[in-house]
């Protein structure tokens, strides 16, 4: 049996136990709301980062199609630079033809020559007078000749012109296209900005908040260890009062047994009669004197 000392050295380690769970059980509530934050922030960063990815995604697929947009604006360019080089110089040869078409317009001399082939047609003429009205045809002719290249360079031009107008709208059409999808590519650029700026601060939270769980289960650690230690102290002193506890009755016992086996021995000297009790206790004593 342990002293006043021991004893209550025991009740203390005890109360300081008791103390410990209270604060184990304190601490491990304070790493769970830790920890059910830090899980938390964690989620949003997840759903955050993904938003991040397909803000980028979308707009990377807008600057592709930008790209594009401005290659197939280039060849417009290319083609309706090329369309205003042959305008020009169907514009210079009809100049040209122009200088050099008859004063009669193209509908009177075709008249002209209509009348003279009906009258080859419908005429009783001599060969000298049908030749002499088909040189004047084929006279006519090369006139109508130059008018027809006028008007074929003229139609050109026109044909020409018509392919730039819509060369123009096409342009103006995919600027138009261009100019939205690159100011969409830069909305969402904007917004990706953003959302990873925001992404950003909630990393820094949830390593801030990281870094308290981690304290908080190094706290916590801590006292488990405390309690082991004090577990440990209260086993060791336990296991010594039953050590003394126990020894301390063999000495009782021993001197029980003496004290008994003294007053039988008087009692045997004195010629009184012995109890059975006493017979066996006088009879081990012999055995282990033999």
């Amino acid at each position: 049996m342990l002293d006043q000392n021991g004893v209550r050295r025991i009740r203390e380690l005890e109360d300081q136990l008791s103390a410990l769970h209270e604060q184990r059980a304190k601490q491990d509530s304070l790493v769970e709301q830790i920890r059910e934050k830090r899980d938390e922030l964690n989620e949003r960063c997840r759903n955050s980062r993904s938003e991040v990815s397909d803000l980028r995604d979308r707009r990377d697929s807008l600057n592709e199609e930008v790209k594009n947009l401005k290659l197939l604006r280039t060849e417009l360019k290319e083609d309706r630079r090329g369309e205003v080089e042959r305008a020009r110089k169907f514009r210079e040869k009809s100049k040209i033809l122009a200088r050099n078409r008859p004063d009669a317009s193209h509908a009177s001399l075709q008249k002209k020559v209509d009348e003279i082939d009906w009258k080859i047609q419908t005429t009783s003429l001599s060969i000298e007078e049908e030749r002499k009205l088909v040189k004047e045809i084929a006279g006519i002719e090369t006139s109508l000749g130059i008018h027809r290249k006028y008007e074929k360079q003229i139609s050109e031009v026109r044909n020409v012109q018509n392919r730039i107008s819509e060369l123009q709208i096409k342009g103006d059409e995919l600027h138009q296209k261009l100019t939205e999808k690159a100011n969409k590519s830069q909305e969402l650029h904007q917004s990706m900005v953003k959302k990873f700026e925001a992404l950003k601060k909630l990393k820094a939270e949830s390593d801030a908040v990281h870094s308290l769980l981690v304290e908080g289960l190094e706290k916590r650690q801590l006292i488990q260890s405390k309690m082991v230690d004090i577990q440990s102290q209260l086993q060791q002193l336990r296991q010594e009062s039953r050590i003394k506890e126990k020894e301390t009755r063999q000495v009782s016992m021993e001197n029980l047994r003496s004290k008994l086996e003294k007053e039988a021995k008087q009692k045997l000297n004195r010629g009184e009669k012995l109890t059975l009790q006493e017979l066996q206790l006088l009879d081990e004593n012999n055995d282990d004197q033999d």
